[in-house]
């Protein structure tokens, strides 16, 4: 953690309109993750909604999320 203070009102419309385009690909978690999985790595995860979605239907697994550092 570097104690930079993000200003999230400046980055809203961005990450709504991120997640709004990436909107069709959470529907598609069922198609991603099998029954009985027990790991899902999402990597370039951008603003994490897919990395949400996957974990809200792999209750009781482990999902890990990964982005690129900041630039």
């Amino acid at each position: 953690m570097t104690g930079a203070r993000i200003d999230w009102a400046a980055h809203a419309t961005r990450l709504v309109d991120a997640a709004t385009a990436d909107r069709a690909w959470y529907g598609r978690r069922r198609e991603l993750v099998a029954p009985g999985d027990r790991l899902a790595v999402d990597v370039g995860r951008g603003g994490a909604g897919m990395t949400v979605a996957v974990a809200r239907h792999m209750a009781c697994s482990r999902v890990l999320g990964r982005g690129a550092p900041p630039r």
